[in-house]
């Protein structure tokens, strides 16, 4: 070990504002809104109560009839034809018979002390304080994991260590390719990447191996 202890470093808490806490209290009068009966088309957000059956090339699909199914419209939950789980229906396409019985939507609620009631507070203001203080808590608690990784980051470095290049250059390779498959399925190009970053595929990695050193140091100063 090297110097680690009186290490410096300035500890910043980001304050809640106003405005977040606003937020908030109006995404929970969304979140708890009732659903109620409308004489509308079924659109996204909507919930719908109906039948279906599943048939492939006209002939029912085994075990795909369901009855009085309640369901939220549009969360993007239903598997993948590619990998659904019974292989021999595995990415085809298929047909579904549907009866509707119901459509609801959700009906806005004020935010006001009948509200806040149904959320277990005795007033709008006290349920706009524990708001506050959640997020009060969350931010003190950011500020301490920043913190001490910032710290451990300067442990490590004073560190005198031998390091294994061999798994720091295979969790460099790693990151790389793991970030080449999230601009894949970004329909984004490692060159168009650079571009904007105005960097290099070179420079990237090498980047991703000063990460991968500098967490190993800290990994070893905690042992130490």
């Amino acid at each position: 070990l090297g110097q680690y202890k009186g290490l410096e470093f300035t500890r910043r808490v980001r304050p809640v504002s106003e405005k977040a806490v606003e937020l908030e209290a109006a995404n929970l009068t969304r979140t708890h809104a009732p659903f109620a009966p409308v004489e509308k088309s079924a659109a996204r957000g909507m919930r719908v109560t109906l039948d279906f059956e599943g048939f492939m090339d006209g002939a029912p699909i085994p075990e795909s009839k369901m009855e009085n199914v309640t369901v939220v419209l549009g969360p993007g939950q239903l598997m993948p034809p590619a990998e659904f789980r019974v292989p021999e229906l595995s990415g085809k396409t298929a047909q579904f018979a549907i009866t509707l019985h119901t459509v609801e939507q959700k009906q806005p609620v004020p935010l006001d002390d009948a509200f806040a009631k149904t959320l277990g507070f005795d007033t709008v203001d006290a349920l706009k304080e524990s708001i506050r203080e959640k997020k009060r808590r969350s931010h003190e608690a950011n500020a301490d994991r920043i913190a001490g990784a910032a710290l451990l980051g300067m442990a490590g470095a004073n560190l005198t260590a031998e390091l294994d290049n061999a798994i720091l250059d295979q969790n460099a390779d790693h990151d790389m390719n793991a970030l080449r498959e999230r601009l894949r399925r970004s329909k984004m190009t490692m060159e168009l990447y650079c571009k904007a970053g105005q960097t290099t595929p070179d420079e990237v990695r090498a980047a991703f191996r000063r990460d991968a050193e500098r967490k190993m140091r800290s990994i070893l100063a905690v042992q130490a």
